[in-house]
């Protein structure tokens, strides 16, 4: 592909974000990466050091998006959760169709979206109720997220969804389980005894990479991505107390008791962010989110899977009582202003 760089989307990115893991990888194979950005900080600095091309705008600006993917032939898009996450993809998939030469669109997307078709969504309650496993409804960023993934369908560029089930590094089950766990020992999420298979950033940014590196065998295909095993938070917490040292146990809370730490962890949230963690958090909780794990990612890996336990004891600096509490949030003005 010559020098023809690959455009990412939100490359600089926090704990839980692959963006800045793409362009690593990327650029361990010596591959050209444009790394699109919001802000021009340390971060950016990050990207440049590794060897990317850093390109400062905003995915709501149309100037910005055509600049950004002229000469692009393959594009990873992935956005922090916002109201205006499908303006965004249309806005990058429109500039890309105009340029005629994409050889790969890699969609970031959810494992959600493979049970989220027209046919379920217009269910009785009843039925919805047990395709979901609980009295809950799709968030609105699952809506916008379905939304996109429609428009990617209609837009005839050669796309591969990436449908990853929740992340083990996402706040849910990284950050609000630290902050409890430094308070007494314990994990408190409404999660019960539902069994879930969270899959780890490290999996998802390496199949990214896979393939965006040699995508002649994966346009128009949909990867659905979860961790090795399928396990209840009783299991889970055992793998948390063999990471860290000491014992570590799982006691079942109430959404209501989820919902009161959220906001005191991240006082300000956006209602958008909130809504969504607590949607993912009611879904996890009626056991149906994830009812098997999948093989994609050894299958295009050549390798097992990472645990739970594994992230856990690269993260362990999180768990200690010196660390500070923190919850994945972006930037607040995101959310209040409207698009360009």
């Amino acid at each position: 592909m010559s020098d023809e760089p690959i455009l990412v989307t939100s490359a600089a990115g926090h704990t839980g974000s692959i963006g800045r893991s793409i362009v690593r990888g990327l650029r361990e194979r010596n591959l050209p990466v444009r790394a699109f950005v919001r802000t021009d900080d340390q971060r950016a600095q990050d990207l440049r050091e590794m060897g990317a091309d850093v390109f400062v705008g905003d995915l709501l600006n149309p100037r910005d998006v055509t600049r950004a993917v002229q000469g692009a032939r393959r594009i990873y898009f992935s956005m922090s959760l916002n109201p205006y996450y499908a303006d965004a993809t249309i806005l990058v998939a429109a500039a890309a169709k105009r340029e005629g030469r994409c050889e790969i669109f890699v969609n970031m997307s959810d494992v959600e979206q493979s049970y989220m078709t027209l046919d379920n969504m217009s269910l009785p309650d009843a039925k919805r109720i047990n395709i979901l496993g609980a009295d809950v409804q799709w968030s609105p960023q699952q809506f916008v997220h379905w939304a996109a993934e429609r428009a990617l369908d209609w837009s005839g560029l050669p796309v591969c969804h990436i449908q990853a089930a929740m992340f083990v590094e996402n706040p849910i089950t990284l950050w609000m389980p630290a902050v409890t766990i430094k308070e007494d020992g314990t994990i408190r999420l409404p999660f019960g005894d539902a069994k879930t298979a969270p899959v780890a950033t490290v999996d998802v940014a390496e199949v990214c990479v896979a393939v965006l590196a040699d995508p002649k065998d994966h346009k128009n295909k949909s990867y659905r991505l979860t961790g090795p095993t399928r396990r209840n938070w009783y299991e889970f917490a055992e793998d948390f107390s063999a990471a860290l040292g000491r014992k570590i146990t799982y006691v079942p809370s109430t959404i209501e008791d989820f919902r009161s730490r959220l906001r005191t962890l991240a006082p300000g949230l956006p209602e958008h962010i909130a809504l969504h963690l607590e949607n993912l958090a009611l879904q996890n909780g009626g056991d149906k989110y994830i009812t098997e794990v999948t093989e994609d990612v050894e299958r295009l890996l050549k390798r097992p899977a990472t645990s739970l336990r594994a992230v856990i004891e690269t993260e362990a600096w999180r768990f200690e009582q010196d660390a500070p509490n923190q919850l994945q949030h972006r930037d607040l003005k995101d959310f209040k202003r409207r698009r360009a």
